[in-house]
């Protein structure tokens, strides 16, 4: 769904389920997994690191985007959740943000809940699109009416 609304918005995308070495952009979106536990959530940090390994060379050297976003509860996982574990996740984009400082880097912490994955993904994408430049943005924090944020 975020492919697509990218798509729609005139962004080239592809879904990959290995991140070539070439690419100029990576998103993400294995935070947003159900984890049903600890072990799980390892699983989609390593994955996350992974992606990044492989364009690390790249994006030292000329830049590139890339974009973790995860479900902590809007708070990356403040409040005790038991997805607290996916924090690994924007701990690895402060990193890169270090070692990469030509690229643009940022972690989204958006909190489903209840809704609609038409309406999650329309809130990534808007955040992606007009979303401001911190490296850690907190979906909760955001004005109600923000597509229901």
């Amino acid at each position: 769904l975020v492919a697509t609304k990218l798509a729609d918005r005139g962004i080239a995308t592809e879904v990959v389920s290995e991140v070539p070495p070439d690419a100029d952009a990576v998103l993400f979106l294995g935070g947003l997994r159900e984890v049903a536990d600890i072990d799980h959530a390892k699983a989609v940090n390593r994955e996350a690191f992974l992606a990044a390994k492989s364009v690390a060379a790249r994006f030292a050297h000329r830049g590139g985007v890339f974009v973790t976003v995860q479900d902590t509860g809007g708070d990356f996982g403040v409040s005790g959740s038991a997805r607290a574990w996916l924090g690994g996740l924007s701990g690895l984009v402060k990193t890169a943000a270090q070692e990469w400082p030509q690229a643009s880097l940022r972690a989204i912490d958006i909190e489903r809940a209840n809704r609609a994955a038409e309406d999650v993904a329309a809130a990534i994408v808007e955040e992606l699109l007009t979303g401001g430049d911190e490296v850690e943005d907190h979906a909760r924090e955001f004005p109600a009416g923000r597509d229901g944020w």
